[in-house]
């Protein structure tokens, strides 16, 4: 079922989908393969001991606006879901084979209150078992030039000071915008996500179906503040150092604690 469309079938609760929880078991979802052309997504909820699971990919993501809804098919049964889920499954299912998928939203029954409370006091292990955590920042946007950042932190990660890499930047300050607008979007301003993340064994970032690495995005970050100076000549107020570097404000702070996470982790 595509984003935004409601079954003509009934659409079912997610209470309606759960089966009880025996202790220490975890549910994940197997979303079946399709193209990437076709919007929609479908699976089933099968539960596993934790420890004892296929590799799953679980989800870090900002729920985003609950009353912007779409649909997914799960056991066959028409499911609602935030559009902000929908668009981190798409982007993580795959063409020709099925994939395993721990998000919180599914695979807990959050009307059930001795399960919600059960299961987030597991919450760490459950993200330290996946096999990766997938950051899913939402859907590609060409208005933020969401790829364009990606290939920029990418090619950029392992820059040393030059005045070359300056001069490239005074030419195109497109590529650092895109930058700058990447670490504008909602996941970043979420402080309580940040445990799902230092639990990782390994985690990459999507934007839509494009993934880069967390570790790589972490290099880049920390090679840009090299450039600092001359990158801030290319934003009004500063806006480039105090949204992609880690200074005092709101932002950069957010960002400061997401390096020390990655470097203080357990990983």
């Amino acid at each position: 079922m595509s984003k935004g469309e409601m079954a003509s079938d009934t659409v079912y609760s997610m209470s309606q989908i759960h089966e009880r929880l025996r202790p220490g078991e975890i549910r994940l979802l197997r979303v079946f393969p399709s193209g990437p052309d076709v919007e929609s997504i479908e699976g089933y909820l099968v539960a596993f001991t934790l420890g004892a699971s296929p590799k799953y990919t679980a989800i870090s993501y900002a729920w985003g606006d609950r009353k912007d809804i779409s649909t997914i098919r799960i056991d066959g049964k028409a499911t609602p879901i935030t559009t902000s889920l929908w668009h981190a499954l798409m982007g993580l299912k795959k063409r020709h084979e099925p994939v395993w998928i721990w998000a919180d939203a599914l695979s807990i029954n959050q009307r059930d209150i001795d399960e919600l409370n059960t299961q987030v006091q597991f919450m760490d292990s459950i993200y330290h078992q996946a096999h990766t955590v997938a950051i899913c920042l939402g859907p590609q946007s060409e208005k933020d030039d969401s790829k364009l950042a990606f290939e920029f932190m990418e090619s950029n990660a392992e820059w040393k000071p030059s005045n070359v890499f300056c001069s490239m930047l005074t030419r195109d300050p497109r590529r650092i915008s895109s930058v700058v607008r990447l670490f504008e979007r909602n996941y970043w301003r979420r402080l309580w996500v940040m445990q799902e993340v230092f639990h990782a064994k390994k985690a990459d970032v999507y934007c839509g179906s494009d993934c880069l690495a967390l570790d790589t995005i972490f290099a880049a970050c920390k090679a840009f503040e090299s450039f600092s100076d001359d990158i801030e000549k290319l934003f009004t107020a500063g806006k480039a150092r105090t949204l992609c570097f880690p200074p005092s404000h709101a932002y950069g702070t957010n960002l400061q604690v997401w390096i020390f996470y990655a470097s203080a982790g357990p990983n």
